[in-house]
């Protein structure tokens, strides 16, 4: 497995300052800002805690996918969004919580087999596993 890469370039101090993400694989490049962390954006900017959630949707939904297809379900659709709980605490900041929610359409598959399927996506994922904040997952079949 190829290691992966990610690259970021900061210009300025940090609360005028921008910087631009991007990705080893040329898939996206992003400005970010420390006003899109702290503030409603309002601005057309990423932050690392939006990736961080894209990341985790992204590994859950694969391996909830590949669990499905092992036994023997194929997934309609799976959509999948995070809530990451970024707050001011004492002098810093810190991502507290991440709320994973999940929908998916999986025809033929009964509600426990499905919540045991989803609860080892969430168990075996990567990003999960990386994450050291606890992850609230909630997902639904339809």
């Amino acid at each position: 497995m190829p290691d992966r890469e990610s690259m970021v370039t900061w210009k300025g101090g940090l609360r005028d300052g921008m910087g631009v993400m991007r990705l080893g694989s040329g898939a996206f490049e992003g400005a970010f800002s420390l006003r899109s962390r702290i503030e409603d954006q309002t601005e057309r900017t990423t932050n690392p805690e939006e990736l961080i959630g894209a990341a985790l949707c992204g590994c859950f939904s694969m391996m909830l996918s590949s669990l499905l297809e092992k036994d023997g379900y194929i997934a309609e659709e799976i959509n999948s969004k995070t809530r990451v709980h970024f707050n001011a605490v004492g002098s810093g900041y810190r991502i507290e919580k991440i709320d994973l929610i999940t929908e998916a359409s999986v025809p033929g598959i009964k509600r426990e087999d499905f919540m045991g399927l989803a609860e080892r996506a969430h168990k075996e994922c990567p990003i999960a596993q990386a994450i050291k904040v606890p992850v609230v997952l909630n997902v639904t079949l339809r």
